[in-house]
Protein backbone atom coordinates (compact mmCIF):
# COMPACT_ATOMS: atom_id res chain seq x y z
CA UNK A 1 0.00 0.00 0.00
CA UNK A 2 1.51 3.33 -1.04
CA UNK A 3 1.10 6.18 1.43
CA UNK A 4 1.04 9.89 0.61
CA UNK A 5 3.25 12.25 2.60
CA UNK A 6 0.19 13.80 4.26
CA UNK A 7 -1.23 10.41 5.19
CA UNK A 8 2.01 9.19 6.75
CA UNK A 9 2.48 12.41 8.69
CA UNK A 10 -1.05 12.22 10.05
CA UNK A 11 -0.37 8.81 11.56
CA UNK A 12 3.23 9.12 12.61
CA UNK A 13 2.58 12.29 14.57
CA UNK A 14 0.67 10.07 17.01
CA UNK A 15 3.37 7.41 17.45
CA UNK A 16 5.44 8.62 20.40
CA UNK A 17 4.80 10.41 23.70
CA UNK A 18 6.32 10.73 27.15
CA UNK A 19 4.92 9.99 30.61
CA UNK A 20 3.51 12.81 32.68
CA UNK A 21 3.21 12.70 36.50
CA UNK A 22 -0.04 12.90 38.43
CA UNK A 23 -0.96 12.93 42.11
CA UNK A 24 -3.98 12.64 44.35
CA UNK A 25 -4.33 16.42 44.75
CA UNK A 26 -5.75 16.81 41.24
CA UNK A 27 -9.17 18.41 40.92
CA UNK A 28 -11.22 17.93 37.76
CA UNK A 29 -13.22 20.87 36.47
CA UNK A 30 -16.36 19.57 34.72
CA UNK A 31 -17.21 21.11 31.37
CA UNK A 32 -20.57 22.23 32.75
CA UNK A 33 -18.80 24.34 35.39
CA UNK A 34 -16.11 25.89 33.23
CA UNK A 35 -15.68 29.63 33.76
CA UNK A 36 -14.35 32.27 31.37
CA UNK A 37 -10.91 31.83 32.94
CA UNK A 38 -11.12 28.07 32.42
CA UNK A 39 -12.04 28.59 28.77
CA UNK A 40 -8.90 30.67 28.32
CA UNK A 41 -6.79 27.78 29.64
CA UNK A 42 -8.64 25.25 27.47
CA UNK A 43 -8.00 27.30 24.34
CA UNK A 44 -4.40 28.05 25.31
CA UNK A 45 -3.71 24.36 25.83
CA UNK A 46 -5.26 23.49 22.51
CA UNK A 47 -3.11 26.10 20.77
CA UNK A 48 0.05 24.69 22.35
CA UNK A 49 -0.87 21.13 21.33
CA UNK A 50 -1.59 22.21 17.75
CA UNK A 51 1.71 24.11 17.50
CA UNK A 52 3.64 21.12 18.79
CA UNK A 53 1.93 18.75 16.37
CA UNK A 54 2.72 21.11 13.50
CA UNK A 55 6.44 20.97 14.34
CA UNK A 56 6.34 17.18 14.48
CA UNK A 57 4.50 17.02 11.16
CA UNK A 58 7.02 19.32 9.48
CA UNK A 59 9.98 17.23 10.63
CA UNK A 60 8.27 13.97 9.67
CA UNK A 61 7.54 15.33 6.21
CA UNK A 62 11.24 16.09 5.83
CA UNK A 63 12.08 12.57 7.00
CA UNK A 64 9.71 11.05 4.44
CA UNK A 65 11.23 13.15 1.68
CA UNK A 66 14.70 12.04 2.75
CA UNK A 67 14.23 8.32 3.11
CA UNK A 68 10.64 7.26 2.59
CA UNK A 69 8.00 5.90 4.95
CA UNK A 70 10.12 3.32 6.78
CA UNK A 71 12.79 5.91 7.47
CA UNK A 72 10.09 8.23 8.80
CA UNK A 73 8.92 5.56 11.25
CA UNK A 74 12.51 5.19 12.46
CA UNK A 75 12.89 8.96 12.66
CA UNK A 76 9.75 9.23 14.78
CA UNK A 77 11.02 6.47 17.06
CA UNK A 78 14.26 8.33 17.77
CA UNK A 79 13.38 12.00 17.40
CA UNK A 80 9.68 12.75 18.04
CA UNK A 81 9.96 12.73 21.82
CA UNK A 82 12.96 15.04 21.66
CA UNK A 83 11.07 17.44 19.39
CA UNK A 84 8.02 17.40 21.67
CA UNK A 85 10.20 18.02 24.72
CA UNK A 86 11.92 20.90 22.93
CA UNK A 87 8.57 22.47 22.06
CA UNK A 88 7.47 22.17 25.68
CA UNK A 89 10.55 24.16 26.66
CA UNK A 90 10.04 26.79 23.97
CA UNK A 91 6.35 27.21 24.80
CA UNK A 92 6.98 27.13 28.56
CA UNK A 93 4.47 24.36 29.13
CA UNK A 94 4.41 20.61 29.70
CA UNK A 95 3.23 18.89 26.51
CA UNK A 96 2.83 15.18 25.83
CA UNK A 97 0.62 12.52 24.30
CA UNK A 98 -0.57 9.43 26.16
CA UNK A 99 -2.74 6.40 25.45
CA UNK A 100 -4.41 3.50 27.20
CA UNK A 101 -3.02 1.37 24.34
CA UNK A 102 0.45 2.83 23.87
CA UNK A 103 2.92 2.04 21.14
CA UNK A 104 5.67 2.45 23.72
CA UNK A 105 4.99 1.30 27.33
CA UNK A 106 6.41 4.57 28.68
CA UNK A 107 3.53 6.39 26.97
CA UNK A 108 0.87 4.69 29.10
CA UNK A 109 -1.82 7.03 30.39
CA UNK A 110 -1.99 7.45 34.17
CA UNK A 111 -5.14 6.81 36.21
CA UNK A 112 -6.73 10.22 35.72
CA UNK A 113 -5.94 10.24 32.00
CA UNK A 114 -7.25 6.69 31.60
CA UNK A 115 -10.53 7.68 33.25
CA UNK A 116 -10.91 10.53 30.79
CA UNK A 117 -10.14 8.22 27.86
CA UNK A 118 -12.85 5.81 29.03
CA UNK A 119 -15.28 8.69 29.44
CA UNK A 120 -14.49 9.93 25.92
CA UNK A 121 -14.92 6.43 24.49
CA UNK A 122 -18.33 6.14 26.15
CA UNK A 123 -19.42 9.48 24.73
CA UNK A 124 -18.41 8.51 21.20
CA UNK A 125 -20.32 5.25 21.52
CA UNK A 126 -23.40 7.28 22.40
CA UNK A 127 -22.89 9.48 19.37
CA UNK A 128 -21.69 12.41 21.47
CA UNK A 129 -18.55 14.46 20.95
CA UNK A 130 -16.01 14.18 23.79
CA UNK A 131 -15.08 17.64 25.02
CA UNK A 132 -11.61 18.59 26.29
CA UNK A 133 -11.35 19.10 30.02
CA UNK A 134 -9.01 20.81 32.44
CA UNK A 135 -7.99 19.97 35.97
CA UNK A 136 -6.02 21.79 38.61
CA UNK A 137 -2.98 20.34 40.38
CA UNK A 138 -0.40 22.03 42.60
CA UNK A 139 -0.94 25.47 41.16
CA UNK A 140 -0.99 24.25 37.57
CA UNK A 141 -3.76 23.80 35.04
CA UNK A 142 -3.71 20.59 33.00
CA UNK A 143 -5.73 20.34 29.79
CA UNK A 144 -6.61 17.02 28.15
CA UNK A 145 -7.57 16.87 24.47
CA UNK A 146 -8.79 13.62 22.88
CA UNK A 147 -7.14 12.33 19.72
CA UNK A 148 -9.83 10.80 17.49
CA UNK A 149 -9.03 8.37 14.68
CA UNK A 150 -10.13 8.82 11.10
CA UNK A 151 -9.84 6.55 8.07
CA UNK A 152 -6.22 7.52 7.43
CA UNK A 153 -5.14 6.60 10.96
CA UNK A 154 -5.99 2.97 10.33
CA UNK A 155 -2.93 2.57 8.12
CA UNK A 156 -0.76 2.67 11.26
CA UNK A 157 -3.30 1.93 14.00
CA UNK A 158 -6.02 -0.15 12.36
CA UNK A 159 -6.50 -3.88 11.82
CA UNK A 160 -3.19 -5.58 11.06
CA UNK A 161 -4.79 -7.98 8.59
CA UNK A 162 -6.61 -5.40 6.50
CA UNK A 163 -5.46 -1.86 7.27
CA UNK A 164 -1.72 -1.88 7.97
CA UNK A 165 0.72 -2.75 5.19
CA UNK A 166 3.19 -5.59 5.75
CA UNK A 167 6.20 -3.27 5.57
CA UNK A 168 4.74 -0.79 8.04
CA UNK A 169 3.72 -3.54 10.45
CA UNK A 170 7.17 -5.12 10.30
CA UNK A 171 8.84 -1.80 11.07
CA UNK A 172 6.46 -1.10 13.95
CA UNK A 173 7.07 -4.54 15.46
CA UNK A 174 10.81 -4.07 15.15
CA UNK A 175 10.88 -0.65 16.80
CA UNK A 176 8.01 -1.20 19.23
CA UNK A 177 8.01 -4.88 20.30
CA UNK A 178 5.41 -4.18 23.01
CA UNK A 179 3.11 -2.19 20.71
CA UNK A 180 -0.58 -2.12 21.67
CA UNK A 181 -1.60 0.74 19.38
CA UNK A 182 -3.38 -1.27 16.69
CA UNK A 183 -6.89 -2.59 16.23
CA UNK A 184 -8.59 0.79 16.08
CA UNK A 185 -11.53 1.67 13.89
CA UNK A 186 -12.72 5.01 12.57
CA UNK A 187 -13.90 7.61 15.10
CA UNK A 188 -12.29 6.06 18.16
CA UNK A 189 -10.15 7.61 20.90
CA UNK A 190 -6.51 6.90 20.08
CA UNK A 191 -5.13 8.84 23.05
CA UNK A 192 -4.78 12.32 24.49
CA UNK A 193 -2.77 15.46 24.15
CA UNK A 194 -1.96 16.56 27.70
CA UNK A 195 -0.85 20.15 28.28
CA UNK A 196 0.30 21.46 31.66
CA UNK A 197 0.18 25.24 32.17
CA UNK A 198 1.23 27.47 35.06
CA UNK A 199 -1.82 28.91 36.78
CA UNK A 200 -1.74 32.71 36.74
Amino acid sequence: MKLSHLTVVTFLVSISAFQFGCNNAEKKIPVSKITTEDTIYLEAGKKLAVETQAILAKNLTNAISTGGTEYAVTFCNTQAVTLTDSMAHVLNAGIKRVSDKPRNPSNLANEVQSEYIVSSINKLQKGEKPEPIIKESNGKIVGMYPIITNSMCLQCHGNKENDISTGTLTKIKTLYPMDKAIGYGINQVRGLWVVEMIKK
